[in-house]
């Protein structure tokens, strides 16, 4: 995982709490979303003789997840994964997020929506695109995308400055697909006098992280579940030891929700 993310620290906090409950002493190592970096703690992790491991997978290569466990540490996939066989996963829905994202914009009647999303190898980022542009299927709303080189609020600043420097006419809406991009525009559309949040852009983000209620303009986000995320995995991961061959994988899916601030609030847009 890349703890340098609220949303993710926020996981390993809980699974920290529900891990001393149990006994049991959590590390955790920040992969910063690297191949090699995971690669390398996976096997530290197994030389440790550590009872198992919590995974938030950099990419879609599962090989020496698959070798860990096959060799007899118990590895639970969380965030970011679809159903794996041989593995126990936790994820959000994160279709039904970008789904409820959009859904909310078009009604507050905004027509001309941006979403701004990532890296494509990050599987959330396919997933949360989808549900946006079935939101706005058939309800006569423009819905463009523009990538993001990561997910960072310095990237959300210069994608918030490249949207007034080049867009002509700006977007009435912006999705952005976690909250440090959210973070990030917002910094860049409020620096500019002739640019109002939401009046003239109404902008939501992903994760609900903490700072979202605190921000200049309070920012409307999709909340995923961060806490039972990781309370689950925990969960996950016990039981498999507990049962040990006679265990059987099981995947769970929960569900985000809308969390609505200032930065949504209103109506139509309006000229500024």
């Amino acid at each position: 995982m890349d703890t340098q993310n609220p949303f993710y620290g926020s996981i390993a906090l809980e699974a920290e709490e529900v891990a001393e409950a149990h006994g049991l002493g959590l590390f955790v190592a920040n992969s910063h979303l690297r191949d090699g970096k995971e690669e390398y703690y996976l096997s530290q992790f197994e030389q440790q003789r550590v009872r198992g491991v919590l995974v938030t997978p950099s990419g879609a290569d599962l090989d020496q997840h698959r070798a860990t466990a096959h060799r007899g540490t118990p590895v639970v996939l969380v965030d970011s994964v679809d159903p794996e066989e041989g593995f126990c996963t936790i994820v959000v829905d994160d279709h039904y997020g970008g789904y409820l994202a959009v859904d909310h914009l078009i009604g507050l009647g905004r027509t001309r929506i941006l979403v701004v999303g990532g890296p494509p190898h990050f599987r959330q980022v396919g997933r949360r695109h989808a549900g946006a542009l079935a939101a706005a299927e058939g309800r006569g709303v423009e819905l463009a995308y523009l990538e993001a080189p990561d997910m960072t609020i310095l990237a959300g600043r210069a994608i918030g400055e490249q949207i007034l420097r080049t867009m002509s006419p700006i977007p009435d809406a912006i999705f952005a697909m976690n909250d440090l991009l959210a973070t990030g525009l917002l910094q860049a559309l409020v620096m500019n006098r002739g640019v109002r949040v939401p009046e003239n852009i109404a902008l939501i983000g992903y994760d609900d992280i903490d700072f979202c209620a605190n921000a200049i303009v309070p920012i409307s986000s999709v909340r995923q579940p961060s806490a039972e995320l990781g309370r689950r995995a925990v969960e996950l991961l016990e039981a498999e030891i507990d049962d040990g061959r006679t265990h059987e994988h099981v995947s769970v899916v929960l569900k985000p929700v809308l969390v609505v601030r200032q930065s949504t609030a209103g109506t139509a847009a309006t000229q500024g």
